[in-house]
């Protein structure tokens, strides 16, 4: 698809991830469907979207009408097996995308957090240059204003690595 000429953007794969969900469990009702139903119904609705259904639905115009042959029990056997398996690998999916969320959205407070400290040690040090009361030997700042300087400095690298973790956390998830 193309925007103002440009090709647009590709969706994420977490994005396509609920899709495969979908789809298999579009696989599930197709392999149950033929195990219950002798007649498919092809069926359109007023706009063209065709739908196929086992019986014939309102509003909707049949197309065409197909026969299948009744599933014997070992067919339907098979047929339940797969679905329980595809029904099984969809659950699989469904947890592995809720962890996923679960995770980043703990990533995302984080980075909120780091950013926020970074913030506040930032401005701890641009208000802390200033010497206070007892920092002072005469007109040279003694080793308490050193100290508390490189107290607040290093409390500055800290929130910066914070934040460059959770980044880079981040980064690893996508």
């Amino acid at each position: 698809m193309r925007i103002d000429g440009r090709r647009a953007p590709r969706s994420p794969a977490c994005a396509r991830r609920p899709m495969r969900v979908a789809v298999l469990a579009g696989w599930c009702a197709m392999l149950a469907a033929p195990a219950a139903a002798t007649q498919v119904f092809k069926q359109a609705d007023g706009e063209g979207r065709v739908t196929y259904a086992d019986r014939a639905l309102p509003d909707k115009r049949v197309i065409r009408t197909m026969d299948l042959p009744r599933a014997s029990d070992a067919e339907r056997a098979e047929i339940e097996v797969r679905r329980q398996a595809i029904a099984g690998e969809a659950e699989a999916l469904r947890e592995r995308l809720r962890q996923r969320s679960a995770a980043l959205d703990r990533n995302a407070l984080e980075i909120r957090l780091a950013s926020r400290m970074l913030g506040e040690a930032q401005r701890a040090l641009e208000s802390g240059l200033a010497p206070q009361p007892g920092e002072r030997t005469g007109r040279r700042f003694n080793d308490a204003y050193f100290t508390r300087i490189a107290g607040l400095e290093q409390r500055l690298v800290d929130a910066r690595a914070r934040l460059d973790r959770a980044y880079a956390e981040r980064d690893d998830f996508r």
